[in-house]
């Protein structure tokens, strides 16, 4: 997560659990979240409003800095000093960056919720047990009498270890 430089920002425990958070006056924290692995549908924040009369919002959005349709922008109740969640949740696109604006308050901490899609039992169709019957392979045998040779101005060459086509190129 990164912090707008514009904003105040303290660690303070907010919520009496023994954890520093993080308050902030007119603050914005940007959550990065391309580098965690699988879909970010759903996104929860937890904040301690200081002031409903200042702005507190969670806006979720794509890889091209656009607001993912379908989440909108997650507000404040509006109730000071209790604990809330603000969620994001997006059916059409995964998140790739959130945004949270802090206009008094205090951020608890972050989740990640996996989506809610549907395990799909596999179908398992039954096949008829075919048994292979055994192959025979006919075992090559030389013919005697044929020695292959190049042809009329060719030159005949064994392969060694290592040769290769460029090395073979650079002799005359």
């Amino acid at each position: 997560l990164t912090l707008d430089p514009a904003g105040s920002y303290e660690r303070v425990d907010c919520n009496g659990d023994g954890d520093l958070d993080l308050w902030s006056a007119n603050g914005r924290i940007n959550f990065d979240l391309r580098q965690i692995i699988g879909q970010k549908r759903a996104i929860d924040v937890e904040i301690v409003n200081g002031n409903p009369t200042l702005e507190t919002t969670l806006t979720g959005y794509n890889p091209a800095n656009e607001i993912v349709p379908d989440t909108g922008v997650a507000a404040t109740s509006g109730s000071v000093g209790a604990a809330e969640t603000l969620n994001l949740r997006s059916e059409v696109q995964p998140l790739h960056f959130a945004e949270l604006l802090l206009g008094d308050g205090c951020f608890i901490g972050m989740k990640l919720v996996p989506p809610d899609e549907p395990i799909l039992e596999a179908t398992l169709t039954p096949t008829a047990t075919v048994t292979p019957s055994p192959t025979t392979t006919p075992t090559p045998s030389a013919t005697p009498g044929c020695t292959p040779s190049p042809p009329s101005g060719w030159m005949l060459y064994t392969v060694v270890p290592f040769d290769t086509m460029f090395n073979l190129s650079n002799r005359t």
